[in-house]
């Protein structure tokens, strides 16, 4: 075996290290002989931290039975390095524990790096807002009747429909999991709309959700207040949920939304499916990570209907609404148009109001108590909501007796996307979904047959993993595939098997750049390339080569020097 790698951590104990998370997937049928493994290389290639100390292995998710979708394989290496270069520090130490583990077996190792891709919401002032990064604009006038978001919704037609023998109205009985940062006792979200024998906080082990409302750069406090007065607001109040006799379950999973790490909300995904929650709504987004979408998987296997915001202000849908087992949402505004500000793309399932909704306001600063918000983060807890109607009309029991709890997503997204939508005059199915929520058309709409479902999802659920192509191709929705290939091949100077492979080693790395580095994807997209193969650099790939040398790995930056 090799002498451990330093990467980063200084020759000396730094106790002013930053913590550091490496996600490792075992693909082997031994997970028991391929964590033996992981540790002994860890241990034997990584050394001591920056602090001094050994990389502690784990696993990521908690031991359950009839664990189908093998959550048992994903482990967190963790330890400190360095605070200056983390970036640069983390791909380097990934790629040589993946190295050291090749020799020995099938695994695959990424760092859980913050993810900043998710721009925050916007909360608004009664007559104008500059707030950062959407610009001065002012809410529109049908946006001031604090109910009108579910007026366009048809949630007041969907309340007074009789339920189904064995339903309820109004939401009555389902529970919604919501990771997020967690709750205030709020007029809005008073105790009667919280489950709190449920909640958790992931950030600190325990589970207590509580939100400390910390204050600082970027953070977010009060956001899983605001959003999840949107889902279960108890009617009577400044506004009403879409689902107001739903409860929620909340999971304090962030800080602040532009500042995700990705494996803290695998635990929430996880966790919400084991206490028994029925819906899964994230206002919150971040970087692929392969953990959260097996999580994800599994929950939805159990019966969870699980939907994420589409993003705000970047151009691709974000991570978890982007994987095909989780429902994407953009938002509207009150005249049906599409929010300038949110993502879109073919992977959005519907829109939903997510421009000027009434939320709770933390500032109180009206004395009704809410504020005007804008965000896909509104938008998907419109959904959810109405998800929960849906849910509750017909009787979940009775649901899963007629189609089966792996089903239930399945049953849900066709009804909600054939009969539970309306399309506005020139709408783009393509960009914004099968159209706008509708909860009185979807609760009226009849369930289809149980042998189309089942059929449907098992075509839908004959995945392949993405090639190292496509998770680039993922977060530049501008750019023609050749038009990639022939950026990539610059970058590496080579083309055909010889890009390939570069791609299997690097494309993680590439994908994360292009998602946080607003000068590197700018380059990218704007490079003059104008040959495949390899040979003289193009005009514009030196360019190119700078900006992603700014916070890349060394490993990268020998790969694309040598080139």
């Amino acid at each position: 075996m090799s002498d451990p790698v330093l990467i980063g951590p200084p020759l000396k104990p730094d106790r002013e290290a930053v913590p550091l998370c490496l996600l490792v997937e075992v693909r082997e049928d031994d997970v028991e002989a391929a964590e033996l493994a992981l540790r002994q290389v860890v241990e034997l290639t990584l050394g001591k931290d920056a602090r001094g100390t050994d990389w502690r292995v784990s696993r990521l998710f908690p031991a359950v039975e009839d664990d189908r979708e093998g959550l048992d394989r994903f482990f967190e290496v963790t330890g400190h390095v360095g605070a200056y270069g983390l970036e640069r520090q983390a791909w380097d130490l990934a790629y040589a524990l993946r190295d050291a583990l090749a020799k020995g077996g099938h695994f695959e190792v990424q760092p859980d790096l913050p993810s900043s891709v998710f721009h925050p919401d916007e909360e608004e002032d009664p007559d104008t807002t500059e707030a950062w990064p959407f610009g001065k604009s002012k809410p529109l006038p049908e946006s001031e009747p604090h109910d009108w978001s579910l007026k366009r919704m048809q949630c007041p037609e969907a309340w007074a429909l009789s339920p189904v023998p064995g339903g309820a109205v109004q939401g009555e009985g389902i529970r919604i999991g919501h990771p997020d940062t967690g709750y205030v006792i709020h007029p809005e979200l008073g105790a009667d709309a919280l489950d709190l024998t449920r909640d958790a906080d992931v950030l600190a082990g325990d589970d207590d959700a509580r939100d400390p409302l910390q204050g600082g750069w970027g953070r977010q406090p009060g956001h899983g207040t605001r959003t999840g007065s949107v889902i279960v607001s108890r009617a009577g109040g400044g506004i009403s949920g879409a689902a107001p006799l739903a409860t929620l379950v909340p999971i304090r999973t962030i800080k602040r939304v532009i500042q995700v790490f990705d494996r803290d909300v695998a635990k929430a995904v996880e966790h919400a499916r084991q206490v028994g929650c029925h819906v899964i709504s994230m206002s919150l987004g971040g970087s692929d990570f392969f953990g959260l979408e097996a999580a994800i998987e599994r929950a939805v296997r159990d019966g969870l209907i699980v939907m994420a915001a589409a993003g705000n202000v970047v151009e691709f849908v974000v991570w978890p609404a982007f994987y095909p087992n989780c429902l994407a949402v953009a938002a509207v505004n009150a005249k049906d148009l599409p929010w300038r500000h949110s993502a879109h793309g073919k992977a959005v399932d519907v829109s939903a109001p997510g421009e000027s909704v009434w939320a709770a306001d933390l500032a109180l600063r009206d004395p009704s108590g809410v504020v005007r918000s804008s965000g896909t983060s509104f938008a998907v807890a419109n959904l959810a909501g109405v998800a929960a109607l849906w849910l509750a009309f017909h009787g979940r029991d009775a649901l899963i007796a007629r189609y089966g709890k792996e089903l239930i997503q399945a049953v849900f997204l066709q009804v909600l996307t054939t009969e539970g939508c309306r399309q506005p005059d020139r709408w783009d199915a393509d960009e914004w979904g099968a159209g706008i929520v509708d909860a009185k058309a979807l609760l009226e709409a009849p369930l289809p047959d149980p042998t189309s479902v089942a059929q449907a999802f098992e075509e839908a659920a004959v995945r392949r993993r993405r090639t190292p192509l496509e998770k680039i191709e993922s977060v530049l929705p501008s750019l023609e595939r050749d038009e990639v290939l022939r950026r990539l091949a610059a970058l590496f100077g080579v083309g055909g098997e010889g890009l390939d492979a570069a791609l299997v080693r690097y494309a993680d790395e590439l994908r994360y750049r292009l998602t946080e580095d607003a000068a590197f994807r700018d380059a990218f997209v704007r490079a003059d390339v104008t040959k495949e193969t390899a040979g003289p650099p193009p005009v514009g790939t030196a360019e190119l080569r700078v900006a992603l040398a700014q916070d890349a790995s060394s490993r990268l930056l020998e790969a694309i020097v040598e080139s």
